[in-house]
């Protein structure tokens, strides 16, 4: 089975992304959208992706001295498929890069998992069949105005 580990923003970015997260465009439609087009999840950063035979214990896979880490926006990125459809690169700061070094290094040495991470560092904000050809670079540029 598939897992991933997270990093979830402090309360109020939460909120704030989770607003963002929640617009839909005036031409958005169950008659004119994929049904997986538009899921609602949390913000996050996914850490590390792995898999495991068993449900695993969070503290099983997290060294127990994970601080607090800053992350920081660097800029949106528009994708061309549905997982990387719109998301927010995220500046590769030292701290940023540490915890997930740590995180890696402990499911693969302590557990013997090896961890996979693609586009690491990244936040997804949308997710979208395109029902028209260019609707995530309009849906990009409806969220900067």
């Amino acid at each position: 089975m598939g897992y991933a580990l997270w990093l979830v923003p402090s309360e109020p970015q939460y909120g704030a992304l989770h607003s963002l997260m929640n617009f839909r465009p005036q031409h958005y439609g169950s008659s004119t959208h994929s049904t997986r087009s538009y899921p609602h999840f949390d913000p996050h950063i996914t850490l590390a992706t792995f898999s495991c035979p068993y449900r695993p214990s969070l503290y099983q896979f997290l060294p127990l001295d994970v601080n607090s880490t800053p992350v920081y926006f660097q800029s949106m990125k528009v994708g061309n498929n549905y997982l990387g459809s719109l998301s927010i690169l995220i500046s590769k700061s030292r701290e940023l890069m540490d915890l997930h070094n740590l995180v890696v290094k402990h499911l693969e040495k302590v557990n013997k998992i090896p961890a996979t991470s693609r586009s690491f560092p990244h936040m997804s904000l949308f997710y979208l069949d395109e029902a028209f050809q260019g609707e995530r670079l309009q849906l990009a540029n409806a969220l900067c105005q």
